[in-house]
């Protein structure tokens, strides 16, 4: 595993990121007590997975950093957020590009609010209920990107619509 694992609120799932099986490459993983698996899911084929947090109503975030090869060979990195339900749904997923700082990348988990302290001193304030209102907001002449049904698509930034 390339980080530390984190446990469910309930202590019965157990969380962890990089693993390697021989039919898949999975950056996010779900076991159970046992040591079985209920879940595994490949976030992003270049990311690496730093850290993992359990939010109080139990959304499980992941913490990771990529890099991309642009057309001429240069390279990219990125610094990511995943937020995925307990079940191994995803939520959302926010991408920045990292500075090249080589600073170390953190983030906590407060409520609904993730804060990320990214490379470069930027530090952002990621919460879902905000990213649906701004959505509303951008409806009234902005620009948005509908996913299938299920997800709405602001600046990088997916967020799960609930349906009543």
């Amino acid at each position: 595993m390339s980080c530390q694992p984190a446990v469910s609120n309930d202590g019965q799932a157990f969380y962890g990121g990089g693993t390697v099986t021989e039919k898949a490459r999975h950056n996010l993983v779900s076991l159970d007590r046992e040591g079985n698996l209920n879940w595994a899911l490949n976030l992003n084929p270049q990311l690496r997975v730093e850290s993992i947090k359990v939010g109080p109503d139990g959304t499980v975030y992941a913490l990771g950093s990529s890099s991309e090869r642009d057309d001429r060979f240069n390279y990219k990195s990125f610094t990511e957020v995943h937020a995925v339900t307990p079940e191994g749904e995803r939520l959302w997923s926010f991408r920045t590009p990292s500075d090249g700082s080589g600073g170390y990348n953190r983030f906590a988990v407060d409520q609904s609010t993730v804060y990320l302290a990214a490379g470069g001193g930027k530090v952002y304030a990621l919460r879902s209920s905000a990213l649906k209102e701004k959505c509303r907001e951008m409806t009234q002449g902005g620009q948005i990107q509908l996913g299938n049904g299920d997800f709405i698509i602001v600046g990088g930034v997916k967020v799960k619509v609930r349906k009543s």
